[in-house]
């Protein structure tokens, strides 16, 4: 398998520009990890009480829930192992986001797309 293909396949729920530019920002600067606005998409009937204490316990952040529970909204350093351990849930549909460096979150701007 090449590392493509394996990248693609552990960050399956990952938008791709996401991954690209986090790989890309980890080569520049592979001590700091960097700060990013993340979006999640659940699915329907995900316990959000469990993604918001796990949330809160892996990055110190309290997300904001919106859509009913289905679109999870954090900011704070992201690492490919952190969106690893996102992709691996089975409640999560998408995950993207935007690069925010050290600015303040502006909260959710993304739609899943279906």
């Amino acid at each position: 398998m090449s590392d493509l293909q394996e990248l693609r396949e552990n960050f399956k729920r990952t938008k791709e520009s996401l991954l690209v530019d986090l790989l890309l920002r980890e080569q520049q600067d592979p001590l700091n990890a960097p700060i990013y606005t993340l979006e999640v998409f659940m699915k329907k009937g995900t316990n959000i009480e469990k993604v918001r204490d796990t949330i809160l316990q892996g990055t110190g952040t309290i997300p904001s829930i919106h859509d009913g529970g289905t679109h999870v909204v954090s900011n704070h350093k992201v690492t490919l192992d952190l969106l690893k351990f996102i992709s691996a849930n089975d409640d999560v549909l998408e995950i993207t986001g935007d690069y925010s460096g050290g600015a303040a979150s502006i909260g959710a701007r993304h739609e899943h797309r279906h």
